[in-house]
């Protein structure tokens, strides 16, 4: 049986471009419709012959188009994306785009396995999607397959291009070739070249010393950012993400807890202005370097205490800084992305030394004991965490009257947070975003909203009250993926609370005035296969996206171990053959 070397060639280069265009959207998160007019414009100019008659070698199209494209490319970086690399990938589609409509020549062929090669590269070094791989399997199975049957053209006829060409009606298959190739011939070709493609391809990934991720995406400016965790955190930030399912982290732990049981500390505040939390200098950020591959920020005698609790964090695309952890970290070790150390603060915030564009893992050993143990406050300390510029007189006077039966801070601190749990109510709408005081609606006007009107309402009546009080940034609750034994975090785990200094306690607690959310916990056959895509997610993430030089020395070294090992076996096995013959 002969093959159609034509249609299947066709067929085959605008796979290959089409998933090329496809791994560049899926890495920039485009718009869908956006790549489906792109690869409707492939599949249409490989289809339709009359196209050549408008952006043919001779079409006015033809003449014009790459000036269009230098326009639009000027136009994209100033006002657009903003990024050249962004505005280079763009010019790369529509450069792909033009290249399928006019195939008049045998070096635009060349040129299209280029481009798109280019794309996917490019998609590679800006994404860590799961998806990703799929894609990135279909490209290389079409660009081999493709390769073959065009250099099954070029040698077996020299007007190849008459075949491309859509003003030639002649048909090209194996019958008019010198080469006399049948269809296992062929596919057994096809099947040894992948096989070797990915071989390579594996070696490669494996061997080649890999570079941080993290450097593409910052400049680019493709990693998803999570609100609320900067500098500055504008009253109603997060409330911008809790309708998002994005995963943020995934978090494995040597026992198994509850899910509300998880509330990872982000960043602590302390000046409110102009509606927003502030972190004032106060905090003096120090660098902590990572000695044998741990920091420790505890007695290392808590390393032993049965009430810890050990994590291993997979944090994925945020662009911050932010470090996250159970209450409260004693030690942090095996950080991947090649740091050397961490940022601490004296609030026991943690961060990158630089912005993390890029998953990152990490273990952290935790005691539960809702304590972050603190020196006696100074008194530049106490004026911050007591600070009330701005704050409504109405809002100092009710905190004033709800805490005044409380015989000690503790006491008064929480009838201010039960006065909130039980006369406020929770919801996702961001109401109070049109107030100029919105605080103030909160309290005396619509008294309902989000976490972040809760936390900011608690840290300020608690002020007013005497007591030294902050505002922080974290996530509460996550889901249990029950296929790889780890809990999910998403972007609507967001949360805001509060954390109190009690001396008699020796640090600071938290308090959370939020009210339970009541949220439907049915799942179906539709959850349940999610959780098992996102387990898949979880090792694409670990194994291939994660994986740096730290990774490889590692496996270099079990490669060894295992290889002296077997080496071993062999002696051994060889030596009481030996023996066994000489007896």
């Amino acid at each position: 049986m002969r093959i159609d070397i034509q249609n299947k060639l066709k067929i085959s280069l605008s796979l290959m471009g089409t998933s090329a265009l496809y791994s560049l959207f899926l890495a920039e998160k485009e718009s869908i419709f956006l790549f489906i007019f792109a690869a409707t414009a492939i599949w249409t100019a490989t289809f339709w012959r009359k196209t050549a008659e408008y952006i043919g070698e001779e079409g006015f199209l033809s003449k014009v188009f790459p000036y269009i494209c230098l326009i639009f490319v000027c136009i994209d970086y100033f006002y657009i994306s903003k990024k050249f690399a962004l505005s280079l990938s763009h010019f790369l589609i529509l450069y792909v785009i033009y290249l399928y409509f006019n195939r008049s020549e045998e070096k635009k062929i060349w040129q299209i396995y280029l481009a798109s090669f280019l794309i996917v590269a490019v998609s590679a070094s800006i994404t860590d999607s799961f998806y990703f791989s799929i894609v990135f399997a279909v490209y290389l199975v079409s660009t081999i397959y493709s390769l073959i049957l065009f250099r099954i053209c070029s040698d077996g006829i020299k007007k190849t291009l008459k075949a491309f060409s859509f003003t030639q009606k002649e048909e090209c298959n194996l019958e008019t070739f010198p080469l006399n190739v049948k269809k296992n011939n062929f596919s057994f070709v096809v099947i040894t070249a992948l096989s070797v493609t990915l071989f390579f391809s594996v070696f490669f990934f494996i061997f080649l010393p890999r570079i941080g991720l993290g450097f593409m995406l910052s400049r680019l400016g493709t990693a998803s950012a999570v609100a609320g965790f900067s500098e500055e955190s504008r009253l109603g930030s997060i409330g911008e993400v809790l309708e998002n399912r994005a995963v943020v982290m995934r978090i494995k732990t040597d026992k198994r807890i509850s899910e509300s049981e998880i509330r990872l500390r982000g960043i602590a505040y302390d000046l409110f202005r102009d509606n927003k939390w502030e972190r004032s200098k106060m905090f003096n950020r120090y660098y902590k370097r990572s000695y044998f591959g741990k920091i420790e920020f505890a007695n290392s005698k808590y390393l032993n205490d049965k009430s810890v609790i050990r994590q291993n964090i997979s944090l994925s695309l945020s662009g911050s800084d932010a470090m996250f952890s159970l209450y409260r970290p004693v030690s942090l070790s095996n950080i991947s992305g090649g740091y050397g150390g961490i940022i601490a603060d004296n609030s026991l915030s943690l961060f990158t030394p630089w912005p993390h564009y890029y998953l990152i893992n990490y273990d952290v050993v935790s005691k539960m004991d809702n304590l972050l143990p603190a020196k006696k406050l100074s008194d530049i300390e106490k004026h911050h965490y007591l600070d009330l510029q701005g704050i409504n007189r109405e809002i100092k006077k009710l905190a004033s009257y709800i805490a005044e039966k409380g015989r000690n801070s503790y006491e008064k601190a929480i009838l201010i947070r039960n006065y909130l749990l039980n006369n406020f109510q929770y919801t996702r709408k961001n109401e109070l975003f049109d107030e100029d005081d919105p605080l103030y609606a909160f309290l005396f006007k619509t008294k309902k909203g989000h976490c972040e009107y809760f936390a900011t309402a608690l840290t300020i009546m608690c002020r007013a009250a005497g007591i030294p009080a902050r505002y922080v940034n974290g996530f509460y609750g996550a889901e249990w993926n029950s296929y790889g034994k780890y809990y999910i975090v998403r972007q609507e785990n967001a949360h805001a609370w509060t954390e109190i200094y009690l001396p008699e306690k020796g640090g600071w607690i938290y308090l959370d005035a939020t009210p339970p959310i009541n949220e439907n916990t049915f799942k179906n056959i539709y959850s349940s296969i999610n959780l098992f895509i996102d387990n898949l997610k979880m090792r694409w993430g670990e194994y291939v996206v994660g994986y740096d030089l730290n990774m490889q020395f590692k496996a270099a070294q079990k490669l060894n171990f295992k290889a002296f090992h077997w080496i071993g076996n062999i002696k051994k096995g060889i030596k009481e053959n030996i023996l066994r013959k000489v007896e």
